[in-house]
């Protein structure tokens, strides 16, 4: 777990061209990434083509960094199209699935013993929210909320 705070830690942000970043084409626009991509960095799908409401999230992006909230149907490609916005801009993703059996600790972390000692290894919310990066819950209809409330 030091590894990965580490590498984390040592990310160097970027001011990227949005228009040169997503179509090719320079915009003048700016918006914030990551110089070089790291573990928890998605893979850029280079077939992936953003429709054009996807837009709303780049915007959403180069702007203030309000928590962004993206529902819809089932397969309609939220996940994909956040993960590729983070690929493009080096931006590390930690994600959790929902399901019926979901603790807190799993969100938070937890301890762990590792060559007989005891450590505290960060979950992915807190990683995502100490560093700034993005976290990705899903199938949040399977999650029980009374544990995660504890």
């Amino acid at each position: 777990m030091t590894d990965t705070i580490t590498s984390l830690e040592a990310l160097t942000p970027s001011d990227l061209d949005a228009g040169t970043v997503f179509s090719g084409t320079p915009s003048g626009k700016i918006v914030r990434g990551f110089a070089t991509a790291m573990a928890f960095t998605p893979v850029v799908d280079t077939k992936y083509i953003f429709h054009e409401h996807s837009r709303d999230l780049v915007v959403w992006f180069i702007g203030a960094f309000d928590p962004l909230y993206v529902f819809g149907p089932c397969g309609c490609g939220k996940t994909s199209c956040i993960k590729q916005l983070a690929a493009k801009l080096n931006y590390p993703v930690f994600e959790v699935t929902g399901h019926s059996r979901l603790e807190f600790p799993e969100l938070i972390g937890h301890h762990v013993v590792r060559n007989g000692n005891m450590e505290f290894e960060y979950g992915p919310l807190t990683l995502a929210i100490s560093l700034g990066d993005f976290f990705s819950a899903m199938k949040l209809t399977c999650w029980s909320l009374p544990p995660l409330l504890v």
